[in-house]
């Protein structure tokens, strides 16, 4: 081909898209090696790394880059083997060192491969972060878990201590008791007789002296007291409060029904992955909401009687 020639050629291909990159360029690319051994180096586009496949190596990766108008597959395909021919012939080829290995390329080779790592480390830094969110989100919930749990105790406490100064108000000071009174002592004595499944469990895993007896929390109350700061619902607690207080009656207050249909309720209430759900009375009825039911209807029958629990 003549000087001519060739120059009218390589002008055609740069009016068709080959001289840099455009909004309506796309980037094509391709690489070469040079002599050596069989060990070809390689551009890991989903690490941002260039890794060899031996550990000795002397070959490195050339890149060469340019874009072609975006249209007809077959067309494009064409345009970008001339663009790339053109860009070979006139681009000015540089050699540096990146990520420890060597390249050989044009500008626009040798940003590819910069602008490959630097989107994979970008996506690797989105990921981290939406890790550690996710970490964040279950370390606020266990948070507010607690806190629940020690909100719910200092009202349960606050009864006890509202009966201690009014019973000493009656007793020793003599004056008259105020309708107050009697309310802050009566409350008070159902908190010190009644189950209080939230406060008990801080026996067991806020306290200083923790307790061990485990089994015994369970027997009161039906589950172990580390599943306690789970529940969110106040009739889950409440039932479980109402189940510890008829344990623990000096008289039969229930059916003894009840405590067979309690255990049924705690079964339902566990996930297969052992936690404990509370969104029964949330939505359509389930087994977990029957099972709840039951156990109320039962409760509710006269001792030692045929009833609903039946």
């Amino acid at each position: 081909m003549s000087e001519k020639k060739r120059g009218a050629w390589r002008r055609g291909a740069r009016e068709r898209g080959a001289t840099g990159r455009g909004a309506t360029g796309r980037p094509t690319g391709t690489t070469t090696e040079d002599s050596g051994s069989d060990s070809t180096p390689q551009l890991n586009y989903d690490s941002g790394t260039l890794t060899h496949s031996t550990d000795n190596s002397n070959k490195c990766l050339a890149i060469l880059v340019t874009s072609v108008n975006i249209g007809d597959e077959v067309v494009m395909k064409e345009e970008a083997k001339d663009s790339l021919q053109v860009a070979l012939q006139t681009d000015e080829l540089s050699i540096e060192t990146r990520y420890s290995i060597p390249l050989v390329g044009n500008q626009a080779g040798l940003e590819q491969a910069s602008s490959t790592r630097a989107f994979v480390e970008l996506k690797q830094h989105a990921n981290s972060l939406g890790q550690k969110v996710s970490q964040l989100e279950l370390n606020n919930a266990s948070l507010e878990a607690r806190v629940r749990v020690l909100t719910r105790s200092q009202e349960h406490y606050l009864c006890v201590r509202h009966r201690f100064i009014s019973t000493f108000k009656r007793d020793k000071c003599g004056g008259e008791q105020s309708e107050s009174d009697r309310q802050y002592i009566q409350q008070g004595n159902l908190q010190v007789h009644e189950g209080d499944v939230v406060t008990d469990s801080l026996l067991y895993t806020e306290a200083t002296r923790a307790r061990h007896d485990l089994n015994t929390f369970k027997y009161l109350y039906g589950i172990y007291p580390v599943f306690i700061a789970q529940l969110r619902q106040q009739a889950t607690i409440n039932l479980l409060n109402l189940h510890a207080t008829a344990r623990a009656a000096r008289t039969q207050q229930c059916h003894n029904h009840f405590f067979t249909l309690f255990q049924e309720f705690i079964r339902k209430l566990q996930d297969q992955e052992g936690n404990y759900r509370d969104d029964y009375l949330i939505g359509p009825p389930t087994s977990v909401t029957q099972a709840y039911l039951a156990c109320l209807l039962c409760y509710d029958s006269v001792a030692g009687q045929d009833g609903s629990c039946h």
